[in-house]
């Protein structure tokens, strides 16, 4: 074998090596993504049925649990569970990988009881102009009402029609099907602002507004009162445990009807829970009647993850 053969046959080699270490470094990388996506499934699984156990373990303490005015109490031992809950929309930590926020729904507003003054409020309470909350006001109030006359700052069919160009108008019944139903009424239709009062609304057929699981911000909305006196009633109710009518009429100097507010709980509660786990999260959000019947001691109303 000449000179030349020898160094095409080195070529050859080489080429042949260059190739195999390619191939070997293209499987070995193919591998690392399998097993990164692998993984990533996995944690995903994880945190899907974590969050699920959560939920069910959530389901047995409130249906064997103690009701209190903002919270349940229970005497079991069940893993990562503390002895009292609450349920006034405090976030709370059960266990390494669970955050939970639990509001009966009487700490949040009806969509099915025109509350169109109180969300009005609301939104001034989270930084919305007084003009822009009047608009508010007024548009849900043309949603809700039987006729076609527009109040001040409301909308009605034309509005919606003709001079926004959308192929919907007013309800003009007290009956939404849904919340996000609101999202189509005039001052709601942006998302930032739709979704600064979304969080504080429920689709609830039992519902009475709560002294003693509303917010601060909500609480002044539903009392006509100013954030500094419901800060200091919230402050009172974490101290006490709860308030009472005698309470709002000695701080504010005004009488509330408790036939028409409520001091305990509906049992009806608005749960929002995530899991983490490694690189993994689920959520899940629900409402479920902690009210039992002759089958069931609690009934799903809604659920979404």
């Amino acid at each position: 074998m000449n000179r030349s053969e020898n160094g095409s046959a080195i070529i050859i080699v080489l080429v042949i090596s260059i190739i195999s270490i390619s191939l070997a470094l293209f499987t070995i990388g193919v591998s690392r993504k399998i097993l990164l996506s692998s993984s990533m499934l996995m944690d995903k699984l994880h945190a899907k049925m974590g969050a699920e156990s959560e939920i069910e373990k959530l389901k047995f303490y409130l249906s064997t649990g103690r009701f209190h005015p903002r919270s349940v109490a229970s005497s079991m031992q069940i893993k990562d569970m503390p002895p009292v809950i609450y349920i006034d929309g405090t976030k709370q930590t059960l266990g390494k990988f669970t955050n939970v926020t639990l509001t009966d729904t009487g700490g949040l507003l009806d969509i099915l009881i025109p509350n169109d003054s109180r969300i009005a409020l609301l939104l001034k309470n989270e930084g919305m102009s007084a003009s822009k909350a009047a608009t508010v006001r007024d548009s849900l109030a043309d949603w809700y009402d039987k006729d076609n006359f527009k109040h001040l700052n409301g909308a009605e069919n034309y509005y919606y029609r003709s001079i926004m160009g959308y192929k919907y108008g007013p309800r003009n019944f007290a009956g939404v099907q849904s919340i996000d139903e609101l999202h189509l009424i005039r001052g709601l239709t942006d998302e930032k602002v739709f979704k600064k009062i979304k969080s504080y609304l429920t689709f609830s057929p039992y519902w009475m507004p709560n002294i003693n699981t509303m917010n601060s911000q909500l609480l002044s909305a539903t009392l006509n009162i100013s954030l500094n006196m419901s800060n200091i009633l919230v402050a009172l109710r974490k101290t006490k445990g709860y308030i009472s009518d005698f309470d709002i009429e000695r701080i504010t100097g005004m009488r509330i009807d408790p036939e028409f507010y409520g001091s305990f709980p509906t049992r009806i509660l608005d749960i929002r829970l995530n899991f983490r786990f490694n690189t993994a999260m689920e959520n899940i959000s629900c409402e479920i009647s902690f009210r039992p019947n002759r089958t069931s001691p609690y009934q799903i109303l809604k659920w979404q993850s």
